[in-house]
């Protein structure tokens, strides 16, 4: 169990733990407890009460003048390497797609957990697919939580046709995706990359985790999938709703060799290896500046 889990790497005394992105709900729950001396995240910038470091590629860096407010507001301190800092294995599809590539039911898709699901994005949904689009949600519930939570989504997706399926596997999650014309991203979702591997399009919302728009414009994704705002976020999804050909094309666009080149980095181990050995020596902290570390490379602070 994850309470036996802790337990056992307190008893272990250790000088490090490190938690990868992204989290299951185990992992999430491991990643709220301080398991060792110095704790650290790699692949993000989720929020974790006992977290010293997040350890974060430099293509996702905040955009000029956000580092000294990050800084100053308690968030982990972040380790910056070379690159989009990236080494993930989504599962893949375990067969071809069942559906007509054209079918103008559109089936929309989203693996985010329930605490993203925000009222911006909900609303953005039920306008964009309202009456026009079927919505099947896999947002890792436990069991106790699924009438509480379809209830709360149920107020406001009351115009959108939604299938509720409270946990899924990877591989069942990669097949669904197969079969979806549309992925639905929010901040801190990185269902989206399951997504793109799957060669399913993706609508993005920009937000604080930059990890998910920084893989789509490395594969060659068009600009407009990337919202910056809630009005464009239901433009774009209400853009592919509505142009069965445009979904295809934008499926056909997506070559999945590039995508999971994107996402598995092969200097990254290096990259890792110099970056955990500082954040190990540095020790616990309550914040600080960035540093950019890379294999080769001395510490510098940003």
């Amino acid at each position: 169990s994850t309470a036996q889990l802790a337990e056992r790497a307190l008893g272990e005394r250790l000088e490090l733990a490190v938690h990868t992105l992204p989290f299951g709900r185990a992992a999430g729950a491991l990643s709220g407890r301080r398991l060792a001396r110095t704790v650290a995240i790699v692949g993000g910038t989720a929020p974790s009460g006992q977290a010293d470091y997040a350890i974060t590629g430099e293509a996702l860096e905040p955009v000029a003048g956000q580092g000294r407010e990050q800084a100053a507001s308690g968030h982990p301190r972040r380790v910056v390497v070379p690159g989009l800092g990236l080494w993930m294995r989504p599962a893949l599809p375990s067969r071809e797609r069942e559906r007509k590539p054209g079918d103008r039911r559109v089936l929309a898709v989203s693996l985010a957990q329930a605490a993203a699901l925000d009222a911006h994005s909900l609303a953005a949904w039920d306008n964009a697919l309202g009456g026009r689009a079927r919505l099947h949600l896999v947002p890792n519930l436990s069991a106790a939580s699924v009438p509480s939570v379809a209830l709360e989504l149920s107020r406001p997706l009351a115009h959108t046709d939604v299938t509720l399926s409270p946990v899924a596997g990877p591989q069942a999650c990669a097949d669904l995706l197969a079969d979806a014309d549309l992925y639905l991203h929010v901040p801190g979702d990185l269902g989206a990359l399951t997504a793109l591997a799957a060669g399913c399009p993706v609508v993005a919302r920009a937000g604080s985790d930059r990890i998910v728009p920084a893989v789509m414009q490395a594969v060659g994704l068009p600009d407009w999938l990337v919202a910056r705002s809630a009005g464009e976020y239901s433009a774009a999804i209400r853009r592919l709703v509505a142009d069965p050909g445009l979904r295809v094309e934008l499926r056909a666009s997506i070559d999945r060799a590039r995508v999971l080149a994107v996402m598995n980095d092969p200097m990254l181990p290096a990259h890792l290896a110099v970056a955990l050995a500082w954040v190990r020596e540095a020790g616990p902290t309550t914040g600080g500046h960035p540093v950019f570390i890379g294999a080769g490379s001395a510490p510098t602070l940003l």
